[in-house]
């Protein structure tokens, strides 16, 4: 008895099959591990604490780049933002997401252009307020402001500063709780890293 030994053929069938159960198997373990990273990083990355998440973040710095943020901006809590891009002879973009009922102010996030943002933003911009934390240094990679409203306020109102120190626009956010004020800087976060 003869025995032939055959070598398979690589175009057959069977390996075919093999070979493309493999690729899949790789594609849907590649995907899976992506959405475990993703769902790991986000939101429970982004801190409830000062400053929410903007340091972790570029900032964005043209006036181009700004409009899409603000046009990516997320619903919030089933609040769809309001834009608008107005200004007086500038442009002021703004996301509002509610106008609030005790204080009579729009809850929103709005950017300006502007070009000494130290001075703009520092805690004596906030007097008044009560100071919950800054980071204002010279040397420091983001610089913001955070307030919450002072005890004899008959109107409660958070808000937050920020801005590249390098870059030439400012924003601030502005909410009628702390709770909703941190949504406003995560959406604002969100939308900025798409």
């Amino acid at each position: 008895m003869h025995t032939i030994d055959v070598e398979p053929d690589p175009t057959s069938p069977q390996r075919t099959s093999r070979s493309t159960l493999w690729l899949w198997a790789a594609a849907v373990a590649v995907l899976a591990v992506a959405v475990v990273a993703a769902v790991l990083w986000w939101p429970s990355s982004l801190s409830d604490e000062p400053p929410w998440g903007l340091d972790q973040i570029d900032m964005p710095n043209t006036e181009a780049d700004v409009i899409a943020g603000f046009e990516a901006m997320p619903v919030i809590d089933g609040h769809q933002p309001t834009l608008s891009m107005m200004g007086q002879g500038d442009l002021y973009p703004t996301a509002t997401y509610y106008e609030s009922e005790e204080g009579g102010f729009g809850v929103e996030i709005q950017a300006f252009a502007d070009d000494d943002l130290h001075e703009l933003i520092s805690p004596d911009v906030m007097e008044g307020w009560n100071i919950e934390g800054f980071a204002v240094e010279p040397d420091s990679e983001l610089i913001w402001v955070a307030a919450g409203p002072a005890p004899e306020d008959e109107v409660d109102a958070f808000a937050v500063l920020w801005a590249d120190p390098d870059g030439s626009w400012r924003f601030h956010a502005l909410a009628d709780t702390a709770e909703f004020r941190t949504k406003l800087v995560h959406a604002f976060v969100e939308a900025a890293n798409q």
